[in-house]
C-alpha cells in the first residue's frame, strides 16, 4: 500500500505540476521574445547615435570653413554690411554646436554602454528559450 499511495501522490503531482510549469515555459518564452525585440529596436537607436554623431563633426567643419570665410571677410576694406552680424552669428553656432557636440559625446559613450547591456539580455533571452523549448540562435 506505501508503493501504491507513493505512486498516486508522484501522479497527482505532475497533474498539478505539469500545467503550472506549462505556464512558467510560456512566460518565459514571451519574455525572452520581448528581450529580443527591445534589442534590435535598441540596435536601431545605436546605429541612429553613431550617424547623429557624425552629422555634429561634419556640421562643425562646415562652421569652422564659414569661419575662415567670414575672416577673410572681415579684413577687406572698406567693411562689408553686415559682416560683424555674421560673425556674431557664426559665433553662436560654434558655441551652440560645441554643446551639442558634447551631448553626442555622451549618447555615444551611453549607447556603447547600452550595446553591451543588450549583448547580456540578448544571451541571457537564447538561455532562457534554449532552456525552455530546446531551441538555439533565433
Amino acid at each position: 500500500t506505501l508503493v501504491f499511495w507513493g505512486l498516486l501522490a508522484v501522479v497527482v503531482v505532475c497533474a498539478l505540476a505539469i500545467p503550472f510549469v506549462q505556464r512558467l515555459s510560456k512566460t518565459l518564452v514571451a519574455h525572452s521574445r520581448r528581450v529580443r525585440e527591445t534589442a534590435k529596436e535598441i540596435g536601431v537607436l545605436i546605429v541612429g547615435a553613431e550617424v547623429s554623431g557624425d552629422q555634429v563633426t561634419a556640421t562643425k567643419r562646415a562652421i569652422g570653413r564659414a569661419s575662415e570665410i567670414l575672416a577673410q571677410a572681415e579684413k577687406v576694406e572698406p567693411p562689408l554690411p553686415h559682416v560683424k552680424d555674421l560673425r556674431a552669428a557664426c559665433n553662436e553656432l560654434q558655441d551652440d554646436v560645441t554643446v551639442i557636440e558634447t551631448l553626442a559625446n555622451e549618447v555615444s559613450t551611453r549607447m556603447r554602454q547600452a550595446v553591451g547591456r543588450v549583448t547580456e539580455l540578448n544571451e541571457v533571452a537564447g538561455g532562457l528559450n534554449e532552456l525552455v523549448t530546446g531551441e538555439s540562435g533565433g
